[in-house]
């Protein structure tokens, strides 16, 4: 039944004098991406997810749990949250630090979509 429709169609496209469908016609886009807005992004994503560990830390904090005496720094633990927390702040100022020392208009390698 399949076949019978997908010949149904291949025909009528055939006979209604459609246009030639060329492989140039449906190649993808290429864009130039502003490489500073990568960095501000990823700088923005690594401080939410910094604040979301640091709320987390608080959040511990005040409702302990079993972990924080039997497996410290496990991933329910207020130290390891502040740790996480301040691994994402490190790394967040190590992309500042890179963008700043790039030359100014900067841009990425092309990236298909």
């Amino acid at each position: 039944m399949k076949t019978l429709l997908v010949f149904a169609c291949i025909l009528t496209a055939l006979t209604s004098g459609s246009s030639v469908i060329r492989a140039s016609d449906h190649e993808p886009k290429r864009y130039v991406i502003d490489a500073k807005e990568l960095h501000r992004d990823r700088i923005a994503r690594l401080l939410a997810k910094a604040e979301e560990n640091e709320a987390k830390a608080q959040y511990y904090t005040a409702h302990p749990t079993i972990d924080e005496m039997k497996r410290p720094m496990s991933g329910r633990t207020a130290s390891h949250c502040r740790w996480l927390a301040g691994r994402y702040r490190a790394e967040a100022e190590k992309v500042r630090k890179e963008m700043e020392t790039r030359q100014p208009g900067y841009t990425s390698a092309p990236v298909r979509q």
